[in-house]
């Protein structure tokens, strides 16, 4: 045998294909890499072909198609002065993708001098705000 073939279906682990899927669509959100979404989608193309015929056999790939789907809350903070980067995250609701910036970039102003917060959930992005509380 040249190979061995790498099976796509989940077992008392997640199968490496549907890890690469998973882990493919986290940073194709969380880069600036232009190529990532793309190598994405073809994993996930791939993955869906595959369990099309016995969908309960790829459990860990239908909870990476769930986060596409569904895809969690974004949060971007941008301080005005030094902060609790673990403090900041761990507020923020489970799940959510935080982003924490060095300060002031294009796109991401400060509201009132202070420290803000920028969230989007689903499509829907949120006015900026000056305090995590309810914000998601």
């Amino acid at each position: 045998m040249l190979f061995t073939p790498k099976p796509t279906y989940d077992g008392a682990l997640p199968s490496g294909n549907a890890a690469m899927a998973h882990l493919l669509l986290a940073l194709s959100r969380r880069t600036i890499d232009a190529d990532m979404p793309e190598f994405a989608k073809k994993q996930m193309d791939f993955m869906a072909g595959e369990a099309k015929g016995q969908p309960a056999g790829y459990s860990f790939f239908l909870c990476a198609l769930l986060s596409e789907l569904y895809p969690p809350a974004k949060l971007v903070c941008v301080p005005a002065e030094p902060i609790d980067r673990a403090k900041i995250r761990a507020q923020a609701p489970m799940g959510t993708a935080v982003s924490i910036l060095e300060g002031p970039g294009e796109g991401y102003a400060l509201l009132n001098g202070k420290t803000t917060f920028y969230a989007c959930k689903g499509q829907v992005c949120l006015p900026p705000i000056n305090e995590l509380e309810g914000l998601l």
